[in-house]
């Protein structure tokens, strides 16, 4: 599971680095494109970082 939820991690850092990209931003459909992934992405990583610092609470209890 931790390796699925870094391969997600890993795809947001990729997007987060795209959608800065000025041939990206001058491609509308694949800017909306990576702004949508980009935002569904986002919510998986903070649930990721939650699950990430709850178990850890749980190892250290």
């Amino acid at each position: 599971m931790i390796d699925k939820l870094n391969i997600i991690k890993q795809r947001f850092d990729e997007v987060s680095d795209l959608i800065i990209q000025p041939d990206v931003i001058s491609d509308q459909k694949r800017y909306v494109q990576l702004t949508k992934e980009y935002k569904d992405l986002k919510l998986l990583v903070e649930k990721r970082k939650t699950y990430l610092e709850l178990k850890n609470n749980l190892e250290e209890a």
